[in-house]
């Protein structure tokens, strides 16, 4: 839409325009929106790089004579873009509503982000839990089974000690 709006012309140097620029760069807060973009060749665009308008424009000064002709249009297009308000105040109010949704979303996400975090710790404390809770009852089971092997041999014994004594009883009674 960029492209076409633009009428596939680079807006700096009047070729062939087949990539997009932002205007203001995104490195220092541009956004990437219809009014920030423009056609660009793909020499214009590497050679702004992350530059703002009026740095791009002294970086042109700055260029070689065969770089220089090249580029002999961009000073005349780089004075107007219609359809930036040419004023910085005047950009910055006209996104400053879209730059505090953009930010409320960032803080959205960031929130988003340390919740799953925490959610995955408790996931693990939980499965920590539970495999402690698993042990625990396979040791319990353990503990259980030994008692009741003790409790069936001090059943027998006391069942033998019983007889026993019932039959040393028996056998006193006849010999006294």
């Amino acid at each position: 839409m960029v492209r076409r709006r633009d009428r596939q012309k680079c807006v700096y140097c009047g070729a062939y325009g087949d990539t997009a620029d932002h205007v203001i760069p995104a490195s220092i807060g541009g956004l990437t929106t219809f009014t920030n973009l423009v056609c660009a060749c793909r020499i214009c665009n590497f050679a702004k790089g992350t530059l703002s308008l009026n740095d791009f424009q002294k970086h042109a000064l700055q260029m070689n004579f065969w770089q220089r002709l090249r580029h002999a249009k961009k000073l005349k297009r780089l004075q107007f873009t219609p359809y930036l308000p040419i004023n910085t105040q005047q950009y910055q109010a006209f996104y400053s509503n879209t730059k505090k949704v953009n930010k409320s979303i960032t803080d959205t996400a960031t929130i988003l982000q340390q919740l799953g975090k925490k959610l995955s710790s408790i996931d693990t404390r939980l499965q920590k839990m539970e495999k402690q809770i698993l042990k625990a009852d396979r040791t319990a089971q353990n503990q259980i089974r030994e008692l009741s092997s003790q409790v069936s041999a001090n059943k027998t014994l006391l069942t033998n000690y019983i007889d026993a004594n019932q039959k040393r009883s028996f056998w006193r009674k006849i010999f006294s």
